[in-house]
């Protein structure tokens, strides 16, 4: 649908306190403004008169506000009033701007005079698991970002285990959803957010995540193709803890290290420009980058291979090394 605005010379008042339903609002769709140049619409915020979108081409966003007319205006300009104001203070309607005010400062924004209410995606309900969020947050630093690879710049839900690699470590924890693919860019907005989702509507390329009534998020799922991992970890060699002073250690050479490659040789821990004598562990080279990385979520280990196996509690991992 798509119409003219439906304010008709009159003013009304909106009050930005702290829980209102219209500071919640812009809190929430902010995260999905657009921050480059695409087609104008995508710069917009919209109300639907009951509730406030924005869309930024990949992620889009809906919270239900009760009571305010139809209008778009654009998002920068809106989003950034509301950051001077502290999401505080008032918002005024007139029949072609938007005022936002806190004590003597206003900010006037026009109307843009079309607006597109998005659809929220259709298909299959189901309950996302209380520890969903939890795991993604563990997951997410191990997104890679090369759009070389297009299918690793998600989360792979597949067969009840969720995958994640940055192309050097693959790692993989069990999550109770539907196969399904969760892109990077949908990831981050729900890490943002930091509440667990209630519900994920699962169509035929998009995902959309309910919070409650008319409270959403959705997104296009990544097309691409994830080549199997299972036979992997299928084969996954038992794991020693890590000595507990190897990840001090570590963070002792890393402003030595400026290749981000770490040998250890005859017990003999090297960055190319520091050593460090003593280590027992085996012979190896690896990523001081990613073995740190790793640590502090699976301390347990075993480097006899060209690929580590790497383990923690509920989640594990492979780790290629370095020659």
């Amino acid at each position: 649908m798509s119409s003219g605005l439906l304010i008709s010379k009159i003013t009304r008042g909106y009050s930005m306190t702290k829980d209102s339903d219209i500071n919640k609002a812009f809190k929430f769709i902010r995260h999905a403004v657009v921050k480059r140049e695409l087609e104008q619409e995508l710069k917009h915020i919209h109300s639907t008169g009951d509730a406030l979108q924005t869309w930024n081409g990949i992620v889009a966003m809906n919270y239900p506000v009760e009571g305010l007319p139809c209008f778009s205006v654009a998002s920068d300009k809106l989003i950034k009033a509301m950051e001077v104001c502290d999401f505080a203070g008032d918002i005024s309607l007139t029949d072609k701007t938007l005022t936002v005010s806190k004590a003597s400062l206003k900010i006037r924004i026009p109307f843009i005079n079309e607006f597109k209410p998005l659809e929220p995606v259709k298909g299959k309900k189901v309950k996302v698991p209380s520890d969903f969020m939890t795991k993604v947050a563990l997951l997410a630093p191990f997104i890679s970002e090369d759009a070389s690879r297009g299918w690793a710049t998600s989360i792979n839900i597949d067969d009840g285990m969720a995958y994640v690699t940055n192309n050097t470590i693959i790692i993989r924890t069990p999550m109770d959803l539907p196969n399904l693919l969760l892109p990077i860019d949908l990831t981050f907005i729900l890490l943002k957010i930091k509440d667990n989702p209630n519900n994920i509507i699962i169509g035929d390329n998009m995902l959309r995540f309910s919070y409650g009534k008319k409270m959403w998020i959705q997104g296009l799922q990544k097309p691409e193709a994830w080549p199997k991992f299972k036979e992997f970890f299928d084969k996954l060699a038992d794991c020693s803890p890590m000595p507990k002073e190897f990840a001090k250690t570590l963070e002792k050479l890393t402003p030595f290290c400026p290749d981000d490659h770490i040998t250890i040789t005859n017990g003999v821990l090297s960055s190319g420009e520091a050593t460090i004598e003593g280590v027992d562990l085996p012979d190896s080279s690896f990523s001081c980058l990613n073995m740190r990385k790793v640590l502090s979520l699976m301390p347990e280990m075993n480097m006899e291979d060209v690929r580590y196996a790497i383990r923690g509690s509920g989640i594990e991992g492979i780790m290629a090394s370095r020659v």
